[in-house]
């Protein structure tokens, strides 16, 4: 879902836009089920972990609407670990534009484009997010994409990334 030629209405709704009132449908139903069946990836929790104890300060930058990933993040018990959750809604410009770095940034404390600033995502607009705003991007493959190019480094498993982090 998070390819940009994909259009999602026509996927989901087979109309080539959205109706007007779609979106409060869907936040109206998608709030009522975002916890079904949610889980986390095995390894990411200790992970996560691992770099919180090692004082990483972490945030979430979504394209998903920030009141479903705080939801999402506090019901898999992840939120403590962010300084920051921020969704799509607090922006202007979603990703691929890097805006929603910048704000995490701030809210982190921090500017953009700092030595150790790195984006991590399983998705193009994630990398291109990274290069647009000048910092390191990872791409996972444990999530919906599967990437060969546009990206900094890779990893395939939540050890490799917490390895890679502490060496970068």
């Amino acid at each position: 879902i998070n390819e940009p030629h994909l259009n999602l209405a026509q996927i989901f709704y087979e109309t080539a836009t959205f109706e007007k009132g779609d979106t409060k449908l869907f936040e109206e139903i998608y709030w009522e089920q975002c916890l079904e069946r949610m889980a986390v990836y095995e390894g990411v929790y200790e992970a996560i972990e691992a770099l919180y104890a090692q004082r990483w300060v972490m945030s979430v930058a979504t394209n998903a609407s920030t009141k479903f990933a705080q939801k999402i993040l506090e019901h898999v018990k992840l939120a403590p670990f962010f300084k920051a959750i921020v969704g799509a809604d607090k922006v202007s410009h979603p990703k691929p534009s890097e805006e929603i770095l910048h704000h995490v940034a701030q809210m982190s404390g921090t500017l953009l484009g700092a030595q150790y600033d790195v984006m991590i995502g399983d998705g193009i607009k994630d990398m291109v997010s990274a290069k647009n705003g000048g910092v390191t991007s990872i791409h996972v493959t444990w999530g919906y994409s599967s990437l060969k190019e546009g990206f900094d480094y890779q990893c395939s498993s939540p050890k490799m990334l917490k390895e890679l982090l502490n060496t970068i």
